[in-house]
Order: structure tokens, then sequence, then C-alpha cells
């Protein structure tokens, strides 16, 4: 009976840390901000119908319409990304050729411009997993500004339900 107590609570805990994880931003250099991508990690076995994706663009203070993440499915230790429609995924596997289309979604969430926040939300409660950048506040000129770079969260950190800015490097 105590190995089974134990057994349950071992798969117990496994499942309470399962999370998608807020991990790269890109707002690429070429014309336009291409590409524009967003990498999530899968930390343990993730149920992404679960969760949504919202972005908070420039001086706005209410966040964007959610962005399901159902197509993703359930994916374990592994990286998917978000890809601005404009940029195609053609372009973001040619950048970057760590993704493919079967991990992707190509949706107008992406399209920021290094100023914006964004955020992971559980779908049901509204209760928020992961975020990058301060709620309510453009980024312009802040410390936490990625325009035409990238953004990367630091390793071993995460997910953070408020922004925590030094759990992430900002590249210059």
């Amino acid at each position: 009976m105590k190995k089974l107590y134990t057994l349950s609570l071992i798969l117990m805990s496994a499942i309470g840390f399962s999370q998608p994880v807020l991990t790269t931003f890109v707002d690429g250099p070429c014309p336009g901000g291409l590409p524009k991508v967003c990498e999530i990690y899968a930390k343990g076995t993730v149920d992404f119908t679960q969760f949504s994706v919202q972005n908070q663009t420039n001086a706005n203070t209410t966040w964007g319409t959610a962005v399901d993440l159902s197509s993703l499915g359930t994916r374990t230790n592994s990286f998917v990304y978000i890809i601005y429609t404009n940029a195609n995924i053609a372009v973001a596997t040619t950048e970057f050729p760590m993704i493919v289309a079967g991990n992707s979604i190509e949706n107008n969430v992406m399209n920021l411009n290094g100023d914006d926040r964004l955020r992971i939300i559980n779908t049901s409660s509204e209760a928020v997993i992961d975020q990058f950048g301060v709620s309510d506040i453009d980024g312009t000129g802040t410390s936490w500004e990625w325009l035409d770079t990238y953004a990367k969260r630091n390793n071993g950190t995460g997910p953070d339900g408020a922004f925590i800015e030094s759990n992430w490097t900002i590249a210059p």
C-alpha cells in the first residue's frame, strides 16, 4: 500500500509540473521585422488543448484575442512555435531549420514588434501560466524591449505567472 501511495504522489507531482513555458521571441531583421516567431517549450507532457496565447501590443492595456493552441495536441518535452501569418512557415523554417510545420501555428498574434507583451493562459480559467513583459506598459525604451532582435528565457527558469525580467536575456 505504501508503494502505491508513493507512486501516486510521484505521478501527481509530474502531472502538476507539466506546463507550457515561453522560451524565445524573435522580431526578425528582415523587411517588416520578419520572421516573427514565438517558441514555447512543453515542460513535461502538456495538453495544449487547455491553453491559449494572448498579446498586448504597443500602448494597449487590454489583452488581445486568445489564440487557441489546441491544434498542437499533446507534446512531451518538446518545442512548438507560433509564427506570424505574413512571415509564413516557409520563411520561418528557412531561417530556423529546427522549426517544422507540424509543430507550428501561423497566427497574427505574433505580429509583435519588440515592445509588446505575450502570455500563456489556461483557456478555461484564464489563469496566467507564463508571461513576458509588464502588463499595461508599452515596452518602448524599456530594458526588456526586443525590437529587431530576440528575447530568450534563461535556462532553468519559468514558467512565471508574472513577468520576471531577470529570467530573460534580451539581445541588444
